[in-house]
Parts: C-alpha cells; sequence; structure tokens
C-alpha cells in the first residue's frame, strides 16, 4: 500500500490529485451552504485567528472549491476587530477586498460560473456575515 503524506501548505486542489496526499471532500459542505441560503451561516474559527506566512498576498482566506468547474465556489475574505460596534464595517472591507483584488478572477478563468463571497467579519465570539453581490 502506498504511504501518503498530509498536504501541508499544499493550496490547489490539483497538487493534491496529481500527488500521493490524502484527501478529504467536502464538497457536500459547500453544497449543503448553497442550498441553505439561511440568514445566519455560523464559521468557527480557531483560538489565535490571523493570517500567516503561508497565506501569502493576494489570496482570499478560505475557498471552498468544488472539483469540477460544474460545481460552485465558495469565497470567503475573514477580519477581526477588535470592538462590537466595528463587526459590520469590518464586513464592509472584507467585502471591498473581496471586489478590489477580484479573487474570483481565478475560479472565472477557470470555467465556474456560480462563485459565491462573503465578507465575514469576528469579535471575539461573536460573528457577522455578509454576501458579496
Amino acid at each position: 500500500m502506498e504511504q501518503k503524506a498530509i498536504p501541508i501548505g499544499v493550496e490547489f486542489y490539483k497538487d493534491i490529485v496529481d500527488k500521493p496526499y490524502y484527501y478529504i471532500d467536502k464538497t457536500l459542505l459547500v453544497k449543503e451552504l448553497i442550498d441553505k441560503s439561511s440568514k445566519v451561516t455560523l464559521f468557527t474559527r480557531p483560538r489565535r485567528f490571523g493570517k500567516t506566512r503561508e497565506s501569502g498576498e493576494g489570496r482570499p482566506d478560505i475557498v471552498l472549491e468544488y472539483p469540477s468547474s460544474q460545481g460552485s465556489v465558495v469565497i470567503l475574505e475573514l477580519k477581526v476587530v477588535k470592538r462590537y460596534q466595528d463587526m459590520e464595517t469590518g464586513c464592509d472591507t472584507a467585502i471591498h477586498q473581496l471586489e478590489k483584488r477580484d479573487y474570483a478572477a481565478h475560479w472565472r478563468n477557470e470555467g465556474y460560473t456560480d462563485i459565491i463571497q462573503y465578507g465575514i467579519c469576528f469579535y471575539k465570539k461573536e460573528c457577522m456575515i455578509k454576501i458579496c453581490k
């Protein structure tokens, strides 16, 4: 049996499936997010949330991508604020970043047409989410 590695630091799906890495398919999670279209969706975050060196510049914080361009892509831009009153501004900043940096361009070029983007802001254990229209 072939020994597989854990794809730490590997960001692209193609690299994971082309090489012997473990892969956990969470595409049904994306479908569930889209199908539910609830007013509020909770995304939990690690205790020490923040950007790391590995995240790089010019990339969204989280992307949930169906492995075929026939599916959906969900792009999440996350912000953390120091005051509860700043949560809406944090969401607006995330939305502005999504639009300004046009993160969705990569997936449009790959043939995806169902691209959903969210600006998400955290304050302590509170979370606010806005959809980018």
